[in-house]
């Protein structure tokens, strides 16, 4: 290890616990935002979560169940951002889209 580095943070898996503790506590948020129909909130807990872990599945389907609530421009605007991150693989989400498009 070089002195004044972080590399202890790496090596002693410091930021992977780090990373597992805010999108837990991320998803965790979303959900009970979810329940209770408070859309930005929940918008705004996943986009925490995300900051840690961009490729999170969970926190995205999160994110578009979000969306959806808010509209369908905002779900269109919201599977649009999750394209720019996830590329192809949002395309795992059609299922999803397409049931909260009906849901509207």
């Amino acid at each position: 290890m070089s002195p004044g580095t972080f590399t202890w943070a790496w090596t002693d898996l410091f930021v992977a616990r780090i990373e597992v503790a805010v999108t837990k506590a991320a998803l965790r948020l979303s959900e009970l935002q979810l329940e209770t129909e408070s859309a930005d909130a929940a918008r705004w807990a996943v986009l925490q979560g995300l900051s840690a872990a961009p490729y999170d599945r969970t926190l995205w389907t999160n994110f578009l169940k979000a969306a959806a609530v808010l509209g369908t421009g905002e779900l269109d605007r919201a599977v649009k951002h999750a394209g720019s991150v996830l590329g192809d693989d949002v395309n795992e989400f059609d299922g999803l889209i397409g049931q909260l498009r009906q849901q509207r």
